[in-house]
């Protein structure tokens, strides 16, 4: 891939008076990439996770390239073969500010500034065909099997053009009184604008002309999408006082307005405030407790806003074009219904209430930070599912209808000392959260067992709901003395297969049996550890972290590694078998996962697919060394430093063969990788 970057960066300041300052910064990027493949990803894929067992050409002769289910190598990463993709990134950044100092009242500024932002994206990918064959020994002859990953060869462009401007104006008070009382208030008018456009073309070709003019007429498209125009205006306001640096108060509002919502439900008003009192700075505790440096308690309280609905629903009208009609042998599109509008949505807000205590003994012996949270959101956006009748005869609109509510804590801890040439800091930390839904807009369910598993309100988030995995059919007869899980009599299944538990006792396993089986995927627990210790001229780093309170899902035996004809992970291959694969009738081999072929893995959540995601991980650690300036000065050098250093050298899991961090699909998983470096950084 190559890549190119441009930037342009500039900035002017100048002083028009003593009391009068104006500034402007430019910032421009030219960004040009060149991907040789279309297919880059899936070769990274490939080259990790399998090993070649057919030839690249047929018959080792380059003019031919073999059959590969699924792709070529060869030919995806060679753009004269397979195509490329081009992207092209152009941005402009400006801001002009403008600042003044109110010489007859002290402590009162003025600020102005305007923003300009354009992003302009150019995408084009051209995808060529190409032919894979087999070779016949017999006839000698190369056979055409197919015709590559596209077909036909095909010329996408796509040009994306955003602007945004962004208007401040600021007066900021700030004076202290009778050298104890602490006063600055801030009032601010943010006004902002943003408008996108797209247009997406598309051609096939029938020679291999990488330009749309040279493309067929046939199945050509044009299209546009992401076109959008919103503004949003906020006034703010906020004010702080603190007495001696012991009792601190603030306190303010943010009182915004959104294009998306009509006139009436347009503005919002988001108070918060927020208290805090160093108990330390009292005279009682300087008596008492002198070795206390920092004793502070804080809270806070406050509300923010969200416009993230669709533009314009409270607007009726129609959607052009909404579908295709003949009429005398031409296509006409038509116009088609909004639905309902909604004049009545908003912002949904979001309250946060904190409490915390912060605490210093003797500057660093002991630090410890705590703090209680707690977020309410209101008015979520949400379309209404069965709780009106569908008889209505149109599609509804989204309203501000639901509700959830996330609470938590996170503790810090510190350490830090100095014995004689030996000094090291610790600290580590952990924070707990968890979310449930206090209210979901929905139908009534018919009996309490449907309730008890479909409502979701007043229930916390992190639970998956799946099917209880009790052990592996063992042979046939136990299959069929079995609870019917495949709709066939269990038919289609075989020794190995899961066997999960009944838990309505009715004969099936169906949807009836599903429980919380583990919790979702989303840690409720993160921890990390922080150590640092120098020594003369050398120093050490260690960094570790890990997360708790989670599952991890294994996508089963339909994930990408054994969909693709070649050698899988060598953790797949502990699978029930026969002794000899070539003959069906000899007798099975037990293993961890079911034999091939089995297809229900990734349709039924059980507890088998899932495992405690819990880790810890020692995510870097560093050693460095710091020379002598003395020694330096003689080579012009002010100083130099040598490092050695290793990331990801350690992990604790249960997971079998996974990086607990990355995404739990295989496909997007890639083994762990162990980094060591070493380096060198030098001052003149």
């Amino acid at each position: 891939m190559n890549y190119k970057r441009y930037n342009l960066q500039s900035s002017v300041t100048v002083d028009v008076t003593s009391n009068l300052k104006a500034q402007l910064n430019i910032d421009g990027m030219l960004e040009d990439r060149n991907n040789t493949s279309l297919s880059a990803s899936n070769i990274f894929f490939t080259a990790m996770l399998a090993q070649p067992t057919l030839p690249l050409y047929a018959n080792d002769n380059p003019e031919y390239l073999q059959l590969v289910n699924p792709e070529n190598v060869l030919a995806d990463i060679d753009p004269n073969r397979s195509g490329y993709s081009k992207t092209k990134n152009k941005t402009f950044q400006g801001n002009f500010s403008l600042d003044y100092e109110f010489k007859h009242i002290e402590g009162l500024n003025a600020r102005f500034m305007y923003g300009f932002n354009s992003q302009d994206t150019f995408q084009k990918d051209w995808r060529k065909q190409y032919n894979v064959y087999t070779y016949d020994k017999v006839s000698d002859t190369y056979d055409v099997a197919g015709s590559g990953k596209w077909t036909p060869t095909s010329l996408y462009e796509n040009y994306s053009p955003l602007q945004k401007t962004t208007i401040l104006g600021q007066l900021t008070f700030d004076r202290l009184f009778l050298e104890k009382h602490h006063v600055k208030a801030t009032a601010i008018y943010e006004g902002r604008h943003a408008k996108s456009d797209n247009l997406n073309a598309n051609k096939q070709f029938a020679i291999d002309v990488d330009q749309l003019y040279a493309g067929l007429a046939q199945n050509a498209t044009v299209s546009s999408s992401n076109i959008y125009e919103d503004a949003n205006e906020s006034i703010i306001g906020r004010v702080n006082y603190d007495f001696l640096s012991k009792y601190i108060f603030e306190a303010g509002f943010n009182y915004g307005g959104s294009s998306k919502f009509l006139e009436g439900k347009r503005w919002g008003l988001f108070p918060f405030a927020s208290v805090g009192w160093r108990i330390s700075e009292e005279d009682f505790m300087e008596e008492s407790l002198p070795y206390v440096t920092n004793l502070k308690l804080r809270g806070s309280w406050g509300q923010m806003g969200d416009d993230s609905a669709a533009n314009h629903q409270y607007l009726t009208g129609y959607n052009y074009p909404n579908a295709n009609y003949i009429f005398g042998g031409d296509v006409i599109p038509s116009l088609g219904f909004r639905g309902f509008p909604n004049p009545n949505i908003t912002w949904f807000t979001a309250t946060t209430k904190n409490v915390g205590v912060d605490l210093d003994i003797s500057n660093g012996l002991l630090s410890m930070q705590f703090d209680l949270f707690q977020r309410n959101r209101s008015g979520l956006l949400a379309t209404r599912a069965l709780s009106v009748p569908a008889t209505i005869g149109a599609n509804l609109p989204q309203e501000n209808l639901n509700k959830d509510e996330q609470k938590g804590f996170e503790i810090v801890l510190g350490h830090r000392k100095t014995i004689g040439e030996v000094s090291y800091n610790i600290s580590a930390n952990l924070t707990y959260t968890r979310g449930k839904n206090t209210y979901i807009d929905r139908a009534p369910d018919g009996n309490s067992y449907l309730d008890w598993r479909n409502n979701s309100t007043d229930r916390w988030k992190n639970i998956q709901w799946g099917y209880e995995y009790i052990g592996q059919f063992q042979n046939y007869e136990e299959i069929l003395a079995s609870p019917l899980q495949d709709d066939k009599g269990n038919r289609t299944l075989r020794p190995g297969d899961l066997k999960y538990e009944d838990i309505n006792r009715d004969g099936m396993i169906t949807s009836m049996d599903q429980k919380p089986i583990a919790k979702s995927n989303i840690p409720s627990t993160y921890f990390g550890l922080n150590i640092t210790l120098s020594w003369k001229n050398f120093d050490l780093g260690i960094f570790g972290q890990g997360a708790a309170g989670y599952s991890y899902r294994y996508n089963g035996m339909n994930s990408l590694p054994l969909r693709w004809s070649r050698n899988s992970l060598s953790q797949f291959m502990d699978r029930w078998h026969h002794e000899d694969i070539f003959d069906t009738s000899s007798p099975l081999v037990p293993g961890f996962y079911p034999q091939t072929g089995y297809v229900d893995s990734d349709n039924w959540t059980s507890s088998f697919w899932l495992s405690n995601g819990f880790y810890v991980r020692i995510k870097k650690i560093e050693i460095g060394y710091t020379f002598k300036q003395l020694f330096l000065q003689n080579f012009g050098i002010k100083s130099m430093r040598a490092n050695f250093n290793g990331s990801n050298l350690f992990t604790w899991t249960n997971l079998r063969n996974i990086d607990p961090e990355q995404q739990q699909d295989f496909f997007y998983s890639y083994p762990l990788n162990m980094t060591l470096g070493m380096g060198i950084s030098v001052t003149f």
